[in-house]
């Protein structure tokens, strides 16, 4: 459906790693958490070492992350 390039193979695991960041932002909330509590839980995921790699290659690691942060939630 979105063909074949590079852009249309990275907008999957774009897009849930995007979902991550903001289920993080969600779980601070959910804790009670202020603003800034939101956006620092959200900034660490965005630069957490072991997530960065996940949301640009077309594997089964960032649905995996995704998932497993959709439980956690």
């Amino acid at each position: 459906m979105l063909g074949n390039s590079l852009h249309a193979l990275r907008f999957l695991p774009t897009l849930t790693g995007a979902t991550v960041v903001l289920m993080a932002a969600l779980a601070a909330r959910k804790l009670e958490g202020g603003k800034f509590a939101q956006a620092l839980a959200a900034l660490l995921v965005v630069v957490a070492h072991g997530l960065i790699g996940h949301g640009t290659h077309f594997s089964m690691n960032s649905f995996g992350v995704l998932f497993w942060v959709l439980a956690l939630f």
